[in-house]
């Protein structure tokens, strides 16, 4: 069997549900959010799910993919800890992480041995990536996930004053990009046990760069300008994903961000 459990299944781990769903046959998808919901639990039962609620017995399974966010949980990392008693013997388990926890601001290249920076909330995360691997879990720390109407090109298309660096650097992953990169260590257990890996598209882009993909997409409607007003230099990083490539064969189908905005 191939049972799978999601906690937290916002967008990103509601596509790593709807892909286990049609490439593991006859398996059951869990998926535990913190409240409960009738109606969002009639519509995903509907979908072939099984909906759970944190007062709900959850059963043991094959995997375990964590997407939770750390806002506003004081006891984030036990809960990340906590899920570990639902998986089975040989089972995998695979924490969404973030590479906001990086300490680098200088535009720099990071990757796995990089030194962290922790604050209140990088904190939480950085204790729960140490739980996972400890455990032999999987940790894939992730760049900025965007889709058509999320990240910073849709924030940037409101148009307005932002106290940011123009030149500064971002690293996307588009979500459907990150949930294949989940699910293919999903099929790779004997590989990623153990791992962490730096995700993202390759394609580290300025802010600067951004809104002029905006301007130029379907996005952007003729509205106020962006100006950038965090003065000049550098801040941010560079990726170097090359291992989350070499060993589970990730590429990703939007090659960047500005490419992606060229066709929407």
């Amino acid at each position: 069997m191939s049972d799978l459990l999601v906690i937290g299944p916002g967008r990103l781990g509601m596509l790593v549900a709807q892909n286990w769903q049609k490439s593991a046959e006859n398996c059951k998808i869990f998926l535990k959010f913190r409240s409960a919901n009738d109606e969002r639990k009639e519509r995903l039962t509907k979908e072939g799910f099984t909906v759970l609620s944190e007062e709900e017995e959850t059963p043991e399974v094959d995997f375990i993919v964590f997407c939770a966010p750390p806002t506003g949980n004081e006891t984030y990392a036990q809960d990340v800890e906590l899920g570990f008693k639902h998986l089975k013997s040989g089972g995998l388990y695979v924490f969404t992480s973030s590479g906001g926890v990086f300490a680098e601001n200088s535009g720099q290249i990071v990757n796995e041995e990089s030194a962290l920076n922790r604050t209140e909330r990088n904190g939480k995360i950085i204790d729960a990536e140490k739980i996972v691997l400890a455990k032999g879990g999987c940790v894939l720390r992730l760049g900025g996930l965007y889709s058509l109407d999320i990240g910073a090109h849709s924030f940037y298309a409101r148009g307005g004053e932002i106290d940011s660096k123009p030149d500064g650097l971002i690293n996307f992953v588009h979500y459907e990009d990150a949930a294949s990169a989940v699910v293919l260590c999903l099929n790779s257990p004997s590989k990623v046990g153990g791992e962490l890996m730096v995700l993202a598209d390759g394609v580290p882009i300025s802010r600067q760069q951004i809104w002029e993909a905006v301007k130029s997409s379907n996005l952007y409607s003729g509205g106020p300008d962006v100006k950038f007003v965090g003065g000049p230099g550098t801040d941010g990083k560079i990726y170097d994903c090359a291992k989350v490539r070499a060993l589970i064969n990730w590429t990703p189908k939007y090659t960047s961000l500005q490419k992606f905005l060229e066709t929407n």
